[in-house]
C-alpha cells in the first residue's frame, strides 16, 4: 500500500475492515500517511464488499485493502 501511496501521493487509499481495532503505530511503521487513508469499518462482509464496489469506481482511490477478519469454512 505504501508503494501505491509514493506512486500517487494525490489520491487516498481506502481501507475496509469487519475488525473494530486499527493499530495507528502500525500504519506508520508501513509508511502509510494517515491523512490519505480513508477507513471504512463495515458491519458484515456485504457491506464490505459493497464498500470495495464503490471505492473502485473512483479516480481519487489508488489502493483498497479489504480485512475481512476471520473466515469459518464449515
Amino acid at each position: 500500500l505504501a508503494r501505491f501511496q509514493a506512486a500517487m501521493p494525490e489520491r487516498h487509499i481506502v481501507w475496509a475492515t469487519c475488525r473494530p481495532e486499527l493499530f495507528g503505530p502500525g500504519l506508520k511503521a508501513a509508511s502509510l500517511e494517515p491523512k490519505r487513508l480513508v477507513v471504512a469499518h463495515c458491519h458484515d462482509y456485504y457491506e464490505l464488499l459493497f464498500v470495495i464496489e464503490e471505492s473502485c469506481k473512483y479516480s481519487s482511490i489508488s489502493a483498497i485493502s479489504a480485512d475481512i477478519g476471520e473466515v469459518s469454512f464449515s
